[in-house]
């Protein structure tokens, strides 16, 4: 499943509801898991797997990072306020924003 983030649909969770599977694998990582059932059950085959759009900050180097690029749906681990300007700065969200009382853009 690749951890960040997933959407199920109702015939999936309904499926998890009934289903002996994940009744009896409940160990590891939770991404890992839950795609292994589905795996396991046969389900989930059409599937859209957005990986390499969802990633870690690329510092420190791990092999779910890589350098930011346009086609981004989410950056983890943006655990300081420097990765954070980073990263803002890179897909424009801040650029031409006015002062506010609400929040601080060094």
């Amino acid at each position: 499943m690749s951890g960040m983030g997933y959407l199920v649909s109702w015939d999936i969770v309904e499926w998890i509801k009934q289903s002996d599977i994940p009744k009896t694998h409940l160990e590891g990582p939770e991404d890992k898991v839950f795609g292994e059932w589905l795996r396991d059950g046969h389900r989930a085959r059409h599937r859209y797997n957005a990986k390499w759009s969802m990633y870690n900050y690329p510092e420190p180097p791990t092999r779910c990072t890589h350098e930011l690029w346009p086609d981004t749906i989410a950056v983890h681990l943006l655990k300081n306020q420097e990765k954070w300007i980073h990263t803002l700065n890179y897909f424009n969200v801040t650029r031409g924003l006015k002062p506010s009382k609400l929040y601080h853009i060094p």
